[in-house]
């Protein structure tokens, strides 16, 4: 998908961090933005912010581990907009807890949004965009550890979730591509959003609010060098232009990656 100017983006999670980076870097191309987040007061921000750039864009209140929320979003943004090119299934959240001390509410809470948001997020739009018959293109956003799920430990559900996220794209990819719709999935390392305080906006359904920042194991400082989001934003633009299959912002991970998938390499004996 080479032209941007003009088009329709519909962003998750897009009142910080990497929705945030991506909202801005389409409009910097000249998209449209519909920004949607659990906190309506971020969304109409980073609305504002677009529609500085020079952007049209509308903010909406969207939790997406509802469904019915996702397709309320959906409808008033083909309302206003008429069409949807670009979809970022972007929101999502993190959790660091032992298996063995995860609550019903935590595996809830997790799945809700990382996996089941981007389900909900396929149901809502992708009909509408293949039968508007305009192309257009999607991006999952999962993490280096959906593609290495074993880089840190108490992180199994979040590495299970952002590997289904991996496999939900290049396996949609498969699907869309006679429609003329190419399918992402973004695999950041580690970028400075807030996510580590995604508790703070967490559904009473799921257990309510933590005012706790999560603690990564064995890192006293895991956002020390962190990309800057707009960064990612830049790299999504690019990425989509490519019609890439995988969207990786940190380069430096290759050789893990690499190591990864040689070690699997070796247990077929």
């Amino acid at each position: 998908m080479q032209a941007l100017k003009g088009r329709v983006a519909a962003i998750t999670g897009a009142g910080s961090g990497i929705g945030r980076g991506m909202a801005m870097a389409f409009a910097r191309e000249g998209m449209k933005l519909a920004v949607m987040d659990i906190d309506l007061s971020a969304a109409e921000a980073v609305a504002q912010e677009a529609r500085g750039a020079g952007a049209e864009a509308m903010a909406l209140a969207c939790d997406v581990s509802s469904r019915a929320e996702v397709r309320g979003a959906a409808d008033r943004i083909f309302d206003r907009f008429g069409a949807v090119h670009v979809l970022c299934n972007n929101a999502g959240v993190t959790l660091f807890k032992k298996v063995a001390h995860m609550t019903d509410a935590d595996w809830d809470w997790m799945l809700g949004v990382d996996f089941m948001g981007i389900v909900y997020g396929y149901q809502a739009f992708v009909p509408r965009m293949v039968a508007q018959g305009a192309g257009g293109h999607i991006v999952n956003t999962a993490s280096g550890a959906g593609v290495i799920p074993d880089v840190v430990e108490d992180h199994t559900a979040y590495a299970a979730s952002k590997a289904a996220a991996v496999a939900l794209a290049v396996n949609l990819r498969l699907e869309l591509a006679r429609e003329n719709i190419g399918v992402s999935a973004l695999c950041p390392g580690m970028v400075r959003t807030r996510i580590l305080e995604a508790g703070r906006a967490r559904p009473a359904k799921f257990g309510g609010p933590s005012g706790e920042a999560e603690q990564v194991p064995g890192m006293a400082d895991p956002m020390h060098d962190a990309m800057d989001p707009e960064e990612v934003g830049r790299i999504v633009v690019r990425g989509i232009r490519e019609n890439r299959k995988y969207i990786f912002t940190h380069p430096q991970g290759r050789g893990r990656v690499t190591e990864y998938y040689q070690r699997m390499l070796e247990d077929f004996d």
